[in-house]
């Protein structure tokens, strides 16, 4: 899949996405600083991915390139983590996180965008002006992207894109794939919001829902969404 063909977004990067054809996930043990210990990776419920079709081959699974040519660690890493989570308790595709990869591959190309431009900034700026931090200066380009005419981008997938970007830095921290000394500052403020409902009797509820304060909630007149 070439760069820039999933969107109308100008941006100067070379990132892609490609796909492994035959993927064997592998457990890495470090029994000491000079001695790792590499083992298949067992999925709990083999049948929960929907590509695994033989024990521990997952095919056609996306990987993510930053335009030098080398591998986006993180990224990917955060690909295989959701595979692994997710497989837990639902049956899931390779489909499904080819869409994720697509939407992080755009952040990718926009931070390579702005690192071309001069400045600097990657996937772990984040200093004490919460304005000056990578989330929410993607939000504000997002915004904006949503605000031209024509979009580049419709409120629908400026939203996607934004709860994936969320979920990635929430797997990173969680999921202990990166060393928190890495995130001077949170990448995000969660919050819980009440969303009212009808239940089948007709009742009036609250749901409650963890958010952020980088969600995009605005309406935009004339956008599909």
């Amino acid at each position: 899949m070439k760069p820039g063909n999933f969107s109308k977004e100008p941006l100067n990067s070379s990132a892609h996405l490609s796909k492994i054809r035959i993927f064997i996930p592998r457990r890495v043990d470090y029994v000491n600083k000079n001695l790792a210990v590499f083992t298949p990776y067992r999925f709990q419920d083999p049948h929960a991915l929907s590509a695994i079709k033989e024990e521990g081959i997952i095919r056609n699974f996306p990987i993510l390139f930053r335009g030098n040519g080398e591998p986006w660690d993180f990224g990917n890493l955060y690909l295989m983590h959701e595979v692994s989570e997710r497989a837990r308790f639902e049956r899931i595709s390779v489909e499904t996180f080819e869409t994720h990869a697509l939407h992080l591959l755009a952040f990718l190309r926009w931070l390579e965008h702005n690192q071309a431009e001069g400045n600097n900034i990657n996937e772990f700026t984040f200093p004490d002006d919460p304005h000056e931090r990578v989330t929410y200066a993607y939000r504000r380009y997002l915004m904006r992207q949503i605000r031209k005419t024509p979009p580049p981008i419709s409120l629908g997938v400026a939203k996607i894109r934004m709860g994936i970007i969320v979920n990635f830095y929430r797997s990173l921290i969680k999921g202990k794939l990166v060393d928190t000394s890495a995130l001077s500052y949170a990448p995000y403020e969660e919050r819980i919001a009440g969303i009212p409902y009808v239940n089948r009797t007709g009742l009036m509820r609250i749901k409650e829902v963890l958010t952020t304060d980088l969600a995009i909630k605005i309406r935009v007149s004339g956008l599909n969404g």
